[in-house]
């Protein structure tokens, strides 16, 4: 047969999600996920501290609705409000530990995965500069200027302009249009004239 020995009143303690992957997010933007505790048995469940630390632990934050030291009654839980704000566009890994001193002995440290991607695009023009040479006052000149986007984010465009404002562009996509990540697009005026 089997036999359990265990204290008659410990506290247990079970996690609802021992890891979170938040996938890609934009760089500066806060993403926010919800986890949480349950507690049992006879003893109220001691946590004593709840933190965050690892490689990219700057870029987590926790928030506890019981704040950091509580007790839980028998069924009690607990919710944790985790948020990723993603500081660059790597990926990046924290651990959320969540300290209870009178739980057994192998779950009195528990610690959750926590992971993601910051996301930024990243512009690369193919020109800075169009020369139109002449053009007929009323006619019209087409050149293009292909934008790579070599990030991991969309690059946006809300709006453009040219210089000097004698000038009028037309343009085939007019914005605000967006390029994916690690991705190429024409910008091609259909018409740049003197008028």
């Amino acid at each position: 047969g089997l036999t359990i020995w265990m204290a008659q009143h410990t506290a247990g303690i079970s996690v609802q999600y021992p890891s979170h992957d938040f996938g890609t997010v934009d760089v500066g933007t806060p993403k926010k996920w919800i986890d949480s505790i349950g507690s049992y048995g006879v003893d109220p469940l001691q946590v004593d501290s709840v933190w965050i630390d690892g490689p990219n632990g700057a870029d987590f934050t926790v928030g506890s609705e019981h704040g950091g030291k509580f007790a839980l009654p028998n069924e009690g839980t607990n919710e944790f409000r985790i948020v990723y704000t993603p500081s660059t566009p790597f990926p990046a890994v924290a651990y959320l530990h969540i300290h209870s001193s009178n739980a057994d002995v192998p779950d009195r440290l528990q610690t959750i995965i926590l992971t993601g991607a910051g996301a930024a695009p990243q512009e690369e023009f193919g020109t800075t500069a169009l020369d139109f040479n002449r053009v007929q006052i009323g006619a019209t000149a087409t050149q293009s200027v292909i934008v790579n986007n070599s990030g991991n984010g969309p690059l946006v465009f809300d709006s453009i302009w040219v210089l000097p404002t004698s000038l009028t562009a037309v343009f085939r996509v007019p914005p605000p249009f967006s390029i994916a990540a690690a991705w190429q697009k024409p910008l091609t005026p259909v018409s740049a004239s003197e008028p």
